[in-house]
């Protein structure tokens, strides 16, 4: 592994995560598809007086990614391999022997010899004023300056030399995109700009002129100087990010250097550089109408600016970075980082528990060596259950948790001080989003704390719904929101990509807490705003997650939503009605709560469409089972789903308040009408949330009783004037809502 004080340099075979294979992959997939491009002997044409039709295929590859996702270690990656220019040993030599090799990795084994890098170009430095045109030209002097020497002999030729033709383009991208100097008397500054503006026409076609002669001339010299004669020229140009004033300059530079067998490879941030443009345009427009006003000041003006703005940066973006030509390098995901830096797993093994090879330096040894150890702050399950989470994670496709640089740092340390892995892990996780969120406190009771305050809650995006005037809703994918207590504003998980929440690593966060690893996130509350099921209302606008016998953990959250999901895209004989689901429902409840029903009742099993429910069965709780915790099924779990807004039929109903009903529990029975006050009141902040929406107040009792009166109607108009619970818990409240 890198020492953290080392510079970026090429990445070892190990090292590369899935994101940078695929990036590698498709790269050089391009390269090959272009190094039998056939080259215009006269790029012009013969009759130059007339224009010509040109068919362009992008030659602009970006890696897109934020600061540290490693851009530019992938960079220099693909430098070493086209340099070697030989068949070099697989990538996958070590994951040869594991028996689990992707295959699409396997494309990456032979290093192509048509590739001829010609230059690393990094953009931080550019000198002020420097035409951009002028820099990238000028990368081309080492290559040309090689070749004239190696083919220079003692006969002289009445032909002008590469390089020769080299200080021909080099001065017309310096003279044309130059200001010209307004000290000089007028007929040289006429002659100049005529100069200048001949140079701006013809430049293009002599980029072409000069590429040929590259190529023709690189083909004459001895190995192992010699070009092939379907070499592809790539240039790589790095840190665009910190030139902030010259992106606007580079782009259309990069259109204007067009050969079928030149590539440019450009390391940015996509979003930044897309804010970059937009300030660029918007600041031209503000010059040019002489506005001075500042922006905050909400004018018609600067709207309609910066709506132009915003079109015109997506437009010159997109006509340099073809969609099929950029690649996205995100930071690790969890599973990555916890096998880091070793190969990535098999994809295909994300359902075997223990199906993939971690080497010997990933946080997975460290995890089970603090195990092992005894440590009394590390309870023998907590390692097993982060494993568990990165896979199920990886499967549900969350963000990713660290970069590339601080997971190297991060796994330095771990190395010295194995004893503190566990707390670094969640520091280093929760530090790569905000940076001072965490605190590493390695004392006996606490090596991380947790500073962010809010509720993290668990939304999910609808994948079946049946309608019985209002929605049944099933949820099989997960979503997240963080809810900062001050504003009331959730930040959606799926709402931006570039978010500065780490959700992955907050839930890491409360499973490592309640694991027993040395945590500490008490200002982060975890709770499910939307349950795996839920019932959708339109009027009023609410959404009332079913109820749940105990909150589960992020771990249990995803293993139950795997198997939910399984039980949700199963094949039916006939349409899913409400009750069957209901049904389902309180029988993986009691499932996951570790009190099973009878296999035969499994939903899971072949005619569950079809065959007769056997509720009382499915409702039969040991006698065995503690006091209070049947009591809680019975008075508590099944009676809140028989509220009319979850929409079960009367009948269900009785099924569900039948065990309330035995124990005339009129306690109970009072606290069922408060809950479902707090529910309802839940439903209407979970509408909003879903909705994206801010959450700023909550509605009054006045406006809760309405909401009650309204939902209790509808119901008893679909279900023939039944309402089971209007009737046993709240008489007082019939159907006409009186």
């Amino acid at each position: 592994m890198a020492e953290t004080s080392r510079d970026t340099g090429p990445l070892e075979d190990w090292q590369l995560s899935q994101g940078e294979y695929e990036a590698i992959t498709a790269i050089e997939h391009r390269l090959f598809k272009a190094k039998d491009s056939s080259i215009d002997p006269d790029p012009a044409g013969r009759e130059l007086y007339l224009p010509r039709v040109q068919q362009r295929q992008p030659r602009v590859l970006l890696l897109d990614g934020g600061r540290g996702t490693g851009k530019t270690s992938l960079l220099v990656t693909l430098i070493e391999r086209w340099k070697t220019g030989r068949e070099a040993s697989a990538l996958l030599a070590d994951a040869a022997k594991a028996d689990a090799a992707p295959g699409d990795r396997r494309e990456l084994k032979n290093r192509p010899s048509f590739v001829t890098p010609v230059a690393n170009i990094d953009f931080d430095p550019l000198p002020p004023g420097m035409p951009v045109l002028a820099g990238l030209v000028q990368a081309w002097r080492p290559l040309v300056q090689r070749f004239d020497h190696l083919s220079s002999t003692e006969a002289e030729s009445d032909e002008a030399s590469l390089l020769d033709e080299w200080h021909a383009l080099f001065q017309m991208a310096a003279a044309g995109w130059t200001a010209v100097p307004q000290e000089r008397g007028f007929v040289a500054q006429v002659l100049d700009r005529e100069e200048q503006v001949q140079d701006w026409l013809n430049f293009s076609r002599q980029w072409a002129l000069f590429i040929n002669k590259v190529l023709t001339e690189g083909k004459k010299l001895k190995e192992p100087d010699r070009l092939r004669k379907d070499t592809v020229f790539v240039i790589i140009i790095d840190d665009c990010d910190l030139q902030v004033s010259r992106i606007k300059e580079l782009l259309p530079a990069l259109r204007l250097l067009y050969h079928p067998r030149v590539f440019f490879i450009v390391a940015a941030d996509k979003p930044h550089m897309l804010e970059m443009l937009r300030l660029d345009f918007l600041g031209q427009q503000n010059r040019l109408a002489g506005y001075r006003a500042a922006p905050a000041e909400a004018t018609e003006y600067y709207k309609d600016a910066k709506r132009w703005a915003d079109s015109l940066a997506y437009s010159t973006f997109e006509k340099v970075f073809t969609r099929e030509n950029r690649w996205r390098l995100g930071r690790l995901s969890l599973l990555e980082f916890l096998a880091f830096p070793g190969r990535a797993p098999d994809p295909g093994a994300l359902d075997r528990k223990m199906g993939f090879e971690w080497r010997p330096d990933s946080f997975y040894l460290q995890l089970n060596k603090i195990k092992r150890s005894g440590n009394p702050d590390a309870k023998a399950g907590a390692g097993n259950a982060l494993l568990e989470f990165a896979q199920v994670t990886e499967r549900f496709g969350l963000p990713g948790v660290m970069t590339f640089r601080r997971a190297q740092q991060l796994l330095q340390f771990a190395a010295e001080y194995p004893m503190f892995a566990p707390a670094d892990i969640l520091a280093g996780l929760i530090s790569s989003g905000y940076k001072d969120l965490a605190r590493a406190r390695r004392d006996a009771r606490h090596a991380v704390e947790v500073l962010l305050t809010g509720e993290l809650m668990s939304l999910f995006q609808p994948s079946l719904v049946e309608f019985a005037g209002y929605e049944i809703v099933m949820g099989t994918r997960p979503d997240f929101a963080l809810v900062d207590p001050a504003t009331g504003r959730p930040l959606r998980m799926s709402s931006d990509e570039h978010r500065r929440v780490n959700f992955t690593a907050l839930l890491s966060a409360k499973l490592l807490e309640d694991g027993g690893y040395p945590v500490s996130a008490a200002g982060l509350r975890w709770e499910n705003h939307l349950s795996l099921a839920w019932t959708e209302w339109r009027e009023p606008r609410a959404s009332f997650r079913w109820t749940r016998h105990k909150h589960p953990q992020p771990d249990q959250l995803f293993s139950q939503t795997i198997e939910w999901n399984d039980f949700v895209s199963q094949p039916r004989v006939e349409a899913f009605k409400p009750d069957r689901y209901a049904f389902a429902w309180i029988y993986f409840e009691r499932k996951w709560n570790g009190v099973p029903a009878h296999p035969q009742l499994n939903p899971m099993t072949r005619g569950f469409a079809s065959r007769k429910l056997n509720w009382k069965l499915l409702l039969t709780f040991s006698e065995k089972m503690g006091v209070a915790e049947r009591r809680k099924w019975l008075n508590v779990t099944l009676p809140l789903l028989a509220r009319p807004e979850i929409g079960f039929s009367p009948e269900v109903q009785d099924h569900l308040l039948a065990g309330l009903k035995e124990s005339d529990d009129q306690t109970a029975v009072a606290d069922l009408r408060d809950q479902r006050r707090r529910h309802l009141t839940d439903a209407l902040v979970e509408a909003a949330a879903q909705r994206g929406e801010d959450i700023l107040s909550q509605p009054d009792a006045e406006g809760v009783e309405r909401a009650i009166n309204q939902i209790d109607r509808a119901y008893a108009s679909a279900n023939e004037g039944k309402n089971r619970w209007s009737e046993n818990i709240e008489p007082s409240t019939g159907p006409t809502g009186s």
